[in-house]
């Protein structure tokens, strides 16, 4: 009796636990792929009906600062970050938090060198509200002779 007692409590910690640590579907994020190259443009947003912009303020280079900037008047954001991939590389942990300054997030960032020398990056823009997480994916080329 008491190997089943021990049993079932194993199993009641185990489950409690599990539950616990799992993320909730709250955390989960959604994926937005969007057509805009940040390097050229202002990329307009949608998040919860309000329009954002999303931008570099100069164009991207390896190894060379450049500030990222999402301007996002009366919004609900909690946090924001950047980070730089590309298609079938490893890049390290290239991910970098915004700081807000009133209605705007900004930061400092620098892309890493790729070793192949490939210039086509994917930019996710991670944005973290009250009731969602929401990824944008952006796609530029940084251009040869920069």
């Amino acid at each position: 009796m008491k190997t089943w007692l021990v049993i079932i409590g194993i199993f009641l910690i185990t489950y409690i636990f599990g539950s616990w640590l799992k993320p909730s579907l709250n955390d989960e994020a959604k994926l937005i792929i969007t057509a805009c190259d940040p390097n050229q443009n202002k990329c307009q947003l949608n998040l919860d009906n309000q329009l954002l912009t999303f931008r570099f303020t100069e164009l991207a280079s390896p190894l060379t600062p450049f500030g990222v900037e999402l301007v996002a008047p009366q919004s609900l954001i909690e946090s924001v970050s950047v980070a730089f991939e590309m298609q079938g590389m490893d890049m390290g942990y290239h991910q970098h938090p915004l700081i807000k300054q009133q209605n705007n997030w900004r930061a400092r960032v620098t892309l890493p060198v790729c070793s192949l020398g490939r210039n086509d990056w994917i930019v996710k823009l991670m944005i973290s509200t009250p009731t969602q997480n929401v990824i944008h994916q952006f796609h530029f080329v940084q251009n040869q002779n920069e």
